[in-house]
């Protein structure tokens, strides 16, 4: 399980295209589009710089299935600190927490969680 966060999608590129991109870019990994599942899309509203700078994101948010060692992945040092398996409990407790070291996106790591729940079931 992880977190990416690239540049913008490109004119004509869906989130999907996108995604497989910057995994391939940021981590070195090769997917596949069956190994990942869209669990939902957030929408923020940003208005900025005096209400003269309106920013509409939708961020997909998609969850992977992976059978990979740290030592086969490639981080791109520019973009990526470092990498490590989490287990799902520990990560709930750091984003409780709002570890500094987490992209402080809630709503998205709630999709995220309601989906492993599931799983569970």
């Amino acid at each position: 399980m992880g977190y990416l966060r690239g540049r913008p999608i490109s004119s004509g590129e869906d989130s999907l295209s996108a995604l497989l991109r910057e995994v391939k870019e940021e981590i070195g990994a090769d997917l596949d589009a069956s190994q990942l599942e869209l669990i939902g899309t957030i929408r923020k509203q940003t208005i900025l710089n005096n209400e003269t700078y309106f920013d509409n994101e939708f961020n997909d948010v998609y969850l992977a299935r992976l059978d990979l060692a740290i030592d086969e992945l490639d981080r791109q040092v520019s973009e990526v600190k470092a990498l490590q398996w989490v287990p799902i409990i520990e990560f709930k407790k750091w984003v409780q927490e709002k570890k500094i070291d987490l992209v402080p996106h809630a709503e998205e790591y709630e999709l995220l969680f309601k989906r492993l729940t599931d799983y569970l079931k």
